[in-house]
């Protein structure tokens, strides 16, 4: 049986993200490892839902390992220790390892470099560059070095949007990068969507008169729904 390794800096990364991919690998009869942080202050999801999520994967016969992972870029104590967890995995002899979140990337390729030569394919999905036409100065100093040097560790790098795949193309040294539209939706779809608006209001609550703005996204200071709101 071919072995897979899934792994995420925190456990709600593959929970929101990875469900579809975890399903399919084992309908094909992979034997699933899913390995992240369970047990995280640092995670967004609330705590009882990462459990729901460990007991429905471990139903359904996929392995799960705990990684004592962290947010916290400068805690070079806290990514050593998580490095010496995931070097523990490599003699495991993995068929396939899928890695997501930029820390844990660059831990997991590294310590994955040399086991590509007997075969293990090494995946990373970037969720979104954090170096990137107008971002902060000191994430290019910081993030893109690291990606750099983890691309050549790379057999696939997935990206989910046209910047990050015309940079990683021009820049990083994976052996195969792919462009996997993950990013916003086709409007197409919505164009003769048809909604009473009295009926809607009634049941929002909301007065018929009122200018009427959705915002969709995750409640988190991070993700700065405050400038929306303002």
């Amino acid at each position: 049986m071919k072995k897979v390794l899934m792994i995420a800096s925190m456990a709600s990364m593959l929970d929101n993200f990875n469900r579809n991919n975890i399903e399919l690998l084992l309908s094909m009869g992979y034997s699933v490892t899913l390995a992240a942080n369970f047990d995280s202050e640092e995670d967004s999801s609330p705590k009882r839902h990462i459990e729901q999520f460990e007991k429905d994967m471990t139903e359904k016969g996929c392995h799960i390992v705990q990684i004592d992972f962290s947010r916290q870029l400068f805690s070079i104590k806290k990514q050593e220790h998580s490095y010496k967890q995931i070097k523990k995995l490599v003699e495991q002899k993995y068929d396939l390892v899928h890695c997501h979140s930029p820390i844990c990337a660059a831990l997991t390729r590294l310590a994955f470099r040399n086991e590509r030569k007997s075969g293990t394919r090494v995946i990373y999905t970037a969720h979104g560059f954090h170096f990137f036409m107008g971002a902060p100065l000191k994430n290019w100093l910081l993030y893109f070095p690291a990606e750099w040097i983890g691309s050549h560790w790379t057999d696939e790098l997935l990206v989910i949007n046209k910047e990050d795949y015309r940079l990683a193309k021009s820049h990083m040294k994976s052996t195969h990068t792919v462009y996997i539209p993950g990013v916003g939706i086709d409007t197409n779809k919505y164009h003769k969507c048809i909604v009473d608006r009295s009926a809607k209001c009634r049941e929002l609550g909301i007065p018929e008169n009122k200018f009427i703005l959705l915002s969709v996204g995750e409640l988190q200071a991070r993700k700065n729904q405050r400038i929306v709101i303002e």
